[in-house]
């Protein structure tokens, strides 16, 4: 299956009801989408076959120091991969990707963070 990993524009934003259940979860996709929108948010999309299959995000400022500081510190968010393509390395190539990314365009010379948390569906 050819792949690509490819940064989420605000207009592209719905495709990533695929991932995940942006109805169930409306706040946070309200959150997610003004983020996106303010800059505050930048997010890669593994595409496979023309299907948003995974996102990770990273977070620059979330007003909470033990995350992130603005223009010291990011927030690696959202790592989510949809069920059905689980343990398939889509996870591990998000992950590697995003924080080379963000040190390639030096969008911020800071350090990421990585906290971790397990949504089950």
């Amino acid at each position: 299956m050819d792949f690509e990993i490819i940064e989420l524009s605000p207009a592209e934003f719905e495709k990533c009801g695929n991932i995940r259940n942006m109805k169930q979860q409306e706040k946070s996709a309200e959150q997610f989408y003004s983020e996106l929108i303010s800059g505050n948010r930048i997010t890669y999309v593994y595409k496979q076959d023309d299907e948003f299959t995974g996102e990770i995000s990273l977070v620059f400022n979330m007003n909470d120091p033990d995350r992130a500081i603005d223009q010291q510190r990011f927030y690696v968010s959202r790592l989510i991969v949809k069920p059905e393509e689980r343990r398939n390395g889509i996870g591990r190539r998000l992950s590697e990707y995003a924080p080379v990314r963000q040190k390639e365009w030096d969008i911020l010379k800071c350090q990421s963070v990585w906290t971790w948390t397990t949504i089950l569906h």
